[in-house]
């Protein structure tokens, strides 16, 4: 599953243009806290956007950034 959703990262452009930044730690702090999620692994996509994948352990939720 990991796999395919780095995947579909990879290979569609972001649907909005308009790009909205928050402090990684405004966006991290919840996925932690309410759906204890962890960081597994990140990537690069083109020379200036990275990507984190995020995952629960028990596999039931899971967030792209």
């Amino acid at each position: 599953m990991t796999a395919a959703a780095m995947g579909l990262a990879l290979s569609t452009p972001a649907l909005a243009q308009n790009n909205l930044c928050l402090p990684r730690e405004v966006l991290v702090s919840p996925l932690a806290e309410s759906y204890s999620e962890e960081l597994p692994g990140r990537g690069m996509r083109q020379e200036s956007s990275i990507f984190e994948v995020f995952r629960n352990e028990d596999g039931g939720s899971w967030t792209i950034l």
